[in-house]
């Protein structure tokens, strides 16, 4: 009986003094920090992320697009034009360089012979993404348009921790109120830990509504079909290709929850006969806070921007060549 005793004051005092110095170790040591740490995404509530403005860019019909003059030597002999439409993943929000933006890699790797326009546009969908076409078809006179579809763009929902004020507070005020919170580092980076997963979990299943749900939550969704069918349309009539890129959320790479998603709108996109092209299987297991632009910023970084490029050259190459066969 003894004996027992003894070895569980012993065990006891084991798991005490492990605490212990796991506690020190989250006290003194940077451990819970880092892109995903909790602390980031609070904070993200009252800061802005480090973000960069670029003011310049040309005017078309009085929308203005992060590029330079469409200049006479996009039309020289033998050059293919490319138009990109999308959003702020497209038109590179955060980044300083317009070089690093993956439609300007793309066009650096299959130079010479290939201009690119990019007339992606923070915030926007598809609908507006209609009316960029419209001003720079008569103008750019494109052999291609590709439209860069983020998981995003046939919802209402916003990626940014900062938009999401709403699902993010209750969630921290829920955390903050767990036993001994203000106390322990140990136990503050478990119950972040916890309302992370919380939160990223209410995302997904309010974008998986979004595009599976009921007929009035995929309204949206359903809105912005209208709008790809149209540019569709228009290209058609336009005799030009129109391929639509899949651009992924950026977030739980190792454990992609959104497969669901891409497979609606490639199953609406073949039912109109439009190409579908997903960036996806590039990013899949890697962490996903090594290609944020900012640690309270899914937008991605040069290096995300790299990998979108990199996966998206071979295909826009194929489509040069289709187009060359066909003229």
């Amino acid at each position: 009986m003894k004996h027992a005793v003894g070895r569980l004051w012993l065990a006891g005092g084991a798991l005490a003094l492990s605490l212990g110095a796991a506690e020190l170790a989250f006290r003194v040591l940077p451990l819970g920090e880092g892109p995903l740490d909790i602390e980031e995404i609070w904070r993200a509530q009252r800061t802005r992320s480090p973000a960069v403005v670029d003011r310049t860019g040309v005017d078309v019909g009085g929308e203005r697009f992060r590029e330079e003059e469409i200049s006479e030597a996009a039309f020289a002999p033998g050059t293919r034009r490319l138009l990109f439409l999308g959003d702020s993943f497209t038109v590179g929000a955060g980044l300083l360089e317009r070089s690093d933006r993956f439609t300007d890699r793309v066009e650096t790797v299959l130079s010479p012979g290939l201009h690119v326009f990019n007339a992606g546009r923070g915030g926007s969908n598809p609908d507006r993404w209609l009316r960029y076409l419209e001003l720079l078809l008569p103008v750019y006179r494109p052999d291609a348009v590709i439209a860069v579809f983020f998981l995003r763009n046939g919802t209402l929902l916003g990626t940014s921790l900062a938009l999401n004020r709403k699902e993010i507070e209750p969630i921290r005020a829920r955390a903050e109120a767990r036993p001994l919170y203000g106390r322990s580092a140990l136990l503050r980076f478990f119950w972040d830990r916890l309302a992370w997963r919380e939160y990223t979990r209410r995302f997904e299943t309010r974008m998986q509504r979004s595009y599976l749900g009921s007929p009035e939550e995929r309204a949206m969704w359903h809105h912005q079909q209208d709008a790809l069918r149209a540019i569709r349309d228009r290209c058609r009539a336009a005799g030009i290709p129109f391929l639509l890129v899949i651009f992924p959320l950026l977030l739980d790479l190792n454990d992609y929850r959104f497969h669901a998603i891409e497979d609606e709108i490639e199953y609406f996109a073949a039912g109109l006969d439009i190409p579908v092209f997903s960036l996806t299987p590039a990013f899949l297991g890697r962490d996903a806070r090594e290609v944020w632009v900012a640690s309270n910023d899914q937008h991605p970084n040069s290096e995300g921007h790299r990998i979108a490029a990199e996966r998206l050259a071979p295909r826009l190459r194929d489509l040069l060549e289709e187009i060359e066969r066909a003229n």
